[in-house]
């Protein structure tokens, strides 16, 4: 007498999770005592900056964490900032680093 060969069943894993993590887009901005951007420890600039956030296909899935020094100028922020909003990227978060005072 010949049995049927039961089904084997594999262990599922389900991929569309880690699917929707690989696609968000971190980006790491610096901005220096002296106003001066750093990305990724490349220095940029403000049209840079601009150029390489409008290359992203899905601003909504793109995070900014911005880390400026406490001495820099609040105007300078201010306009890094107004270049993410323009790219409509609304997730950013905002590190200080505080001056050491001897």
């Amino acid at each position: 007498m010949k049995f049927a060969n039961p089904r084997r069943v594999g262990p599922e894993f389900n991929l569309t999770p880690l699917i929707d993590i690989l696609f968000i887009v971190l980006i790491d901005l610096t901005v220096a005592e002296d106003g001066s951007l750093e990305l990724r420890g490349e220095r940029i600039g403000l049209d840079e900056l601009r150029g390489l956030l409008a290359a992203i296909a899905d601003p909504e899935e793109a995070i900014v964490r911005l880390r400026a020094d406490a001495r820099v100028s609040h105007g300078v922020v201010v306009e890094v900032l107004d270049v993410v909003r323009r790219a409509r990227i609304t997730q950013i978060s905002i590190e200080t680093s505080v001056p050491v005072v001897p």
